[in-house]
């Protein structure tokens, strides 16, 4: 069979645009497969800001409203401190735990931090006060603050709890929004339902117990929602304050005092402000 010079031109050239397309596509798979991790990087991080966001600011509303307190927030009030305290423990005698097991400890220390402040508030004879329940959280969140630093020197776990001590979603990975995001949506619901009871409750326990409202039961619910929240963006970020004071009021100046509203407005206004922050920041 006799191949013309016509022919070998063709496939000489065809030979070269192989050639030439081959390092093209390689480029462009490897252009795509960066883009796609960046684009998980920047969602998983967007994801656990809004997590985080949403956590703290229904958790600093359902405290504000059940205490009547307009300072009141996770943080001033022990469950960050006693959270990060459990953590600092977990670092030391337990060190290569599961993610999860962290979470349920972050809930165990925030129980353990809020105990500690609502019993030294209530010593008093005088009862509960606001100012005293600050007080009371100032006072055991440095005591806790404090004795997770000594741990961390002590069994040489400094570097470790600093870089999680700094506080930051950077290093949120899919699993672990993943594993939070069950008790996170159960806890955001279950203070969607309690909403009309804490407006009624911020009125004053007496005026409460009047309309019929089963002050205990709502307080018991709340704390336990509120546990919930604040001990899983603890895990996720390390211990921050004052995320949860601000929103709230935020959103009780648009939409009212009343709750069932600004349990909500907080909960979206929580997202779009962490969102904001930290892209704003990086």
């Amino acid at each position: 069979m006799i191949v013309s010079n016509e022919q070998r031109r063709e496939e000489a050239e065809l030979k070269r645009a192989e050639a030439t397309a081959r390092p093209a596509a390689a480029a462009w798979m490897q252009l795509a497969g960066v883009a796609g991790l960046l684009l998980s990087f920047v969602l998983s991080v967007s994801l656990g800001a809004a997590c985080v966001g949403c956590s703290l600011e229904v958790a600093g509303a359902l405290m504000q409203g059940m205490t009547r307190n307009p300072l009141a927030d996770s943080g001033l009030l022990g469950l960050n401190a006693g959270a990060a305290f459990m953590l600092a423990i977990c670092f030391a005698f337990l060190p290569g735990l599961p993610y999860m097991y962290n979470v349920m400890f972050s809930f165990v220390g925030a129980a353990l931090g809020a105990a500690a402040v609502y019993g030294i508030g209530a010593m008093s004879g005088s009862g509960l006060t606001p100012i005293r329940l600050v007080l009371a959280g100032t006072a055991v969140s440095t005591l806790l603050s404090a004795l997770s630093e000594g741990i961390a020197l002590r069994f040489r776990v400094a570097q470790d709890l600093v870089f999680w001590y700094a506080g930051g979603v950077s290093g949120t990975r899919w699993s672990h929004l993943l594993g939070i995001a069950p008790g996170l949506l159960i806890a955001v619901i279950g203070a969607l339902i309690l909403s009309r009871s804490v407006t009624i409750l911020s009125l004053g326990e007496d005026v409460a117990a009047g309309l019929g409202q089963r002050t205990g039961l709502v307080k018991f619910f709340g704390i336990l929602f509120v546990l919930v929240l604040a001990g899983t963006a603890v895990a996720v970020v390390g211990p921050v304050s004052f995320v949860g004071l601000i929103v709230p009021h935020a959103a009780r100046w648009l939409v009212g005092r009343d709750y069932r509203w600004s349990i909500p407005s907080s909960a979206v206004l929580g997202p779009s402000s962490s969102c904001w922050r930290i892209w704003r920041r990086g």
